[in-house]
């Protein structure tokens, strides 16, 4: 796929809920998490098919307005816009975006780099503090075969989870059984904000190119059934005998990196730190929080080695341990003294981060998250990716693939350590880079 693929705007227009907000839902708070999350965009990209599928670009587009805005109806803060630290749910809408590139599907699917993707994201999004809250661009390709739905959602009302249960909310109305996702919008009442805690606001970017940043280039690998199964197989231990695939994966992607930023010496001694999220949803904190709530419903772990030598085995250990000491927490603390733990442990990771102090690396997963199940009226979609292809910090982004078996990983480093885990005879023994979606 071109590195130079052009997207061309045909259209951008407001989705407004198909029915009104009640007046006693016109206010939402944001929760201590929502508050603390920066005011940027989540989201994936859906491609699709149309196989024979009757009607232009125009008529898809049609139809996913007319279940978008019934699905506003009952996601309704997500049509609203922030006010400090609550939503107006005041219907303002959605922006939905219709636009076409003159390429196929195919020759993307083909080779699919960051590059040729970004463009398929909504676009002109603004700072996502303010409205609007979701964006959604539909995207069709010249050989008139396929089209991409591109969902942009404000992190500061949503989580990798909260964007799943309205990307389901939206294929169940699009099917006609809408009532079968009810989202809840409850957080707030479980993990207050404090009167004296402010929402975060992002630095402005320095337009004099005084502060240099430094240049970070991302990756996709894909990890087959059967390598999982061999990975999974040299993670496990007498202490952890049945490793998880995020486990697994994790622990080789992080060795690897280690392994890549030990190279240079100037490097040798800084402690290499992981952090990754926790899911609080089914973890009985509170009856208020159900597997439906929208909003960030995310806790942390952080798991940290000084030893370059470190083998998967050991660090899918330290994975395990991490998580049992974060959900053991999760079992036995006041909700407010988890939120915080959680301020205290994921700002003492930044401010290490920032300072020089560690080599920080994040790790998330979208596995089982039900984004293949997605059919907004088109059936089942082909591919599914998040939006992790544009990072400007170390990550691991895990989805599985559309089998369920296999698993792909956009794994976002600094250009010169990514040189070398391109290169890594370990990781090649178990991953593929950017094989063909097709």
């Amino acid at each position: 796929m071109s590195e130079t693929m052009k997207v061309e705007i045909l259209s951008r227009e407001t989705v407004k809920p198909s029915s009104p907000t009640p007046p006693h839902l016109r206010t939402v708070h944001l929760s201590f998490f929502d508050v603390m999350t920066p005011p940027v965009y989540t989201g994936g990209l859906l491609f699709y098919r149309i196989n024979g599928v009757a009607g232009e670009i125009g008529d898809i587009s049609g139809k996913l307005k007319k279940s978008l805005s019934e699905t506003l109806t009952r996601f309704y803060p997500l049509a609203g816009r922030i006010n400090g630290k609550v939503i107006d749910c005041n219907d303002e809408g959605a922006v939905f975006i219709e636009a076409r590139v003159g390429s196929s599907l195919s020759d993307l699917l083909v080779n699919p780099s960051p590059s040729s993707l970004i463009g398929l994201l909504p676009d002109g999004r603004p700072r996502a503090g303010m409205w609007p809250l979701l964006l959604v661009q539909v995207t069709s390709f010249s050989c008139g075969g396929g089209f991409v739905v591109g969902i942009c959602l404000s992190h500061r009302v949503s989580d990798a989870t909260a964007l799943s249960i309205f990307i389901r909310g939206w294929s169940a109305t699009a099917n006609g059984r809408g009532d079968t996702v009810a989202p809840g919008f409850t957080a707030s009442r479980v993990f207050p904000s404090p009167p004296g805690q402010e929402p975060i606001v992002l630095p402005e970017k320095d337009e004099t190119g005084e502060t240099k940043e430094p240049e970070f280039v991302t990756r996709r690998f894909v990890f087959e059934a059967e390598k999982i199964k061999q990975l999974k197989n040299r993670a496990s231990s007498e202490k952890v005998k049945d490793p998880t695939r995020f486990e697994s994966i994790t622990a080789l992607m992080w060795r690897c990196a280690l392994k890549a930023k030990r190279s240079n010496s100037a490097n040798a001694k800084k402690p290499s730190v992981l952090q990754f999220p926790i899911d609080m949803r089914r973890r009985n904190i509170s009856p208020v929080l159900s597997e439906n709530t929208v909003g960030n419903i995310i806790s942390a772990s952080s798991v940290e080695t000084d030893d370059p030598e470190m083998g998967i085995d050991e660090l899918a250990r330290k994975l395990r341990e991490g998580k049992e000491k974060a959900s053991e927490k999760l079992r036995t603390k006041e909700p407010m003294k988890i939120a915080e733990e959680f301020e205290k442990n994921v700002g003492g990771f930044f401010y290490r981060k920032i300072i020089g102090a560690i080599d920080g690396y994040s790790s998330t997963s979208w596995g089982r998250s039900g984004f293949y199940e997605t059919d907004l009226g088109f059936g089942h979609p082909i591919w599914v990716t998040p939006d992790s292809f544009d990072t400007k910090v170390e990550l691991f982004a895990m989805l599985d693939t559309r089998d369920g078996h296999g698993t792909e990983v956009w794994v976002s480093l600094k250009v010169e350590e990514m040189a070398a885990v391109e290169k890594d005879d370990e990781l090649n023994q178990y991953a593929l880079l950017n094989p063909s979606v097709v």
